[in-house]
């Protein structure tokens, strides 16, 4: 299945002429071309061309290299984590890429069971190669043969995504690879040397022999121990035979006159000192979008502003993750407002679309999804935020075969008999619902009135799941981490 979605950006303008500009396929008429120099580094989100950090870039005349090799726009997929370089328009939402390039993460055969690490049935955690991989059913885009739901030991995948601060990659995009052969298939591995001899060394648990491999885009064409380094090959055991090793380099040598880089907070020592995707920042500065997020490491962010001597200077720092989810059936759409309207048993959630939301069907039925595709009966799975107007922003939203309710986030009231989220109500009914801590402990709380008082004292976010058919009963009440 390719490209399976199209966002629908621009829409919170609400006019027809941008409802007609994103949806249409062509992108409409850009802006021209001789606006402010940009490099933007995050995942494709659309397509037409295509959308990376809510900018719709034409690349019809852009280089475009995927994996090391040229490309055309077809390769370019959903999910993958792109560089684009080109110039932004005077508008701020359109622009022209001069080059596109895609490396994935990590390619290899999936060595462990796939867990859920959480028990919600909404993330899958697993091993590839000596790296771990988080997969979110919502959030992560699966392709050709392998699914959330199949995903299993011995897979051979490629994964795209972003880093956090202990090395686990937060998947945007699984493709499967087909069936995995020692000594054959390809694998490609990120890491640090150590134990180098001549052109043999370890990558963590593995033993790299690049005595034949094109070592061009090594610095001097000379592996040195402590540097991290990016190795294409072929896998026996745990004995890699490279054909390719190249330094891991993802900062910017050069100064940029406006950088738009997502990712992960990591070597976080303060707002000013700190990294997103290895790009070191300075937001003692920035305006914060939502002004309530704190900066952190482990927190996702889209950072804004250029890069002087190396150092991004950011102006804007715009939370990219979300304590937000829901789960339900459409009830109603208005494109031209760019909201979406879920349906729960005791009221409705208004959920907005914007220029960073990604919508994908993973019934199959309709591909493209667009916003102008989603009709009331449609059970959608949403992963979001709340901006500073109150408003749920979408990130993230699939199109799903019915299933659970689900409801997470800051609650309005809990009385010991029912809990309302976002307006909505749900009961508490001891001996019906079941309730866990953070620690997914389901023997934390007594009953309903001691699960209220723990949540009214400390306010957490709680999730709330009302299974098929709905009735308004909460199935499980969980405080989320």
């Amino acid at each position: 299945m390719k490209l399976t979605t199209l966002l629908g950006p621009g829409l919170l303008l609400g006019t027809a002429l941008g409802l007609a500009a994103c949806v249409g396929g062509s992108g409409g008429t850009l802006a021209g071309i001789g606006g402010t120099g940009i490099t933007a580094t995050g995942t494709i989100t659309g397509f037409g061309s295509i959308f990376v950090n809510g900018v719709e870039f034409e690349t019809g005349t852009a280089d475009i290299v995927v994996d090391d090799n040229s490309a055309g726009e077809g390769a370019l997929q959903l999910g993958m984590v792109v560089t684009v370089t080109g110039t932004l328009d005077d508008n701020g939402t359109t622009g022209t890429a001069s080059a596109v390039e895609y490396d994935d993460e990590v390619q290899g055969p999936v060595l462990d069971v796939p867990v859920d690490p959480t028990g919600d049935g909404l993330e899958l955690r697993f091993t590839v190669l000596d790296t771990t991989v988080l997969a979110d059913r919502v959030a992560t885009v699966f392709d050709d043969g392998v699914t959330f739901e199949t995903l299993a030991q011995g897979d051979y995948i490629e994964v795209s995504g972003f880093a956090d601060q202990a090395g686990v990659i937060h998947a945007t995009r699984i493709e499967g690879e087909g069936t995995f052969v020692p000594g054959s298939s390809v694998v490609e591995i990120k890491g640090t040397a150590s134990n180098v001899v001549g052109s043999n060394f370890d990558l963590g648990s593995y033993s790299v022999d690049a005595s034949a491999a094109d070592l061009s885009d090594v610095a001097g064409g000379v592996i040195v121990a402590g540097n991290a380094y990016e190795v294409k090959g072929t896998l026996v055991g745990t004995d890699i035979t490279a054909t390719a090793v190249k330094d891991n380099d993802d900062l910017h040598d050069e100064d940029v006159d406006k950088a738009s880089i997502e990712g992960f907070i990591t070597d976080y020592v303060d707002d000013g000192n700190f990294s997103v995707a290895g790009q070191a920042v300075d937001a003692s500065s920035a305006t914060l979008e939502p002004t309530s997020l704190v900066l952190a490491n482990g927190v996702e962010v889209e950072v804004e502003g250029p890069i002087v001597s190396g150092i991004l200077q950011a102006t804007k720092v715009q939370g990219e993750g979300g304590d937000v989810e829901l789960a339900a059936t459409v009830q109603s759409v208005s494109p031209l407002a760019g909201t979406v309207t879920l349906q729960y048993f005791t009221g409705t959630v208004s959920v907005h679309i914007d220029s960073q939301t990604s919508l994908r069907d993973d019934t199959g039925e309709i591909e493209p999804y667009t916003l102008a595709d989603v009709t009331a009966g449609h059970f959608l799975e949403i992963e979001g935020l709340v901006d500073d107007s109150g408003n749920i922003v979408a990130r993230e939203v699939r199109r799903h075969d019915l299933d659970d309710d689900v409801l997470q986030g800051p609650k309005d009231s809990c009385d010991g008999t029912s809990i309302v989220l976002f307006g909505v109500s749900f009961s508490l009914v001891n001996g019906t619902t079941s309730f866990e801590d953070e620690n997914e402990d389901d023997t934390a709380y007594a009953d309903a009135a001691a699960f209220c008082d723990d949540v009214n004292a400390r306010n957490p976010i709680v999730q709330i799941k009302d299974e098929v058919t709905p009735d308004g009963i909460a199935d499980a009440a969980e405080v989320e981490d």
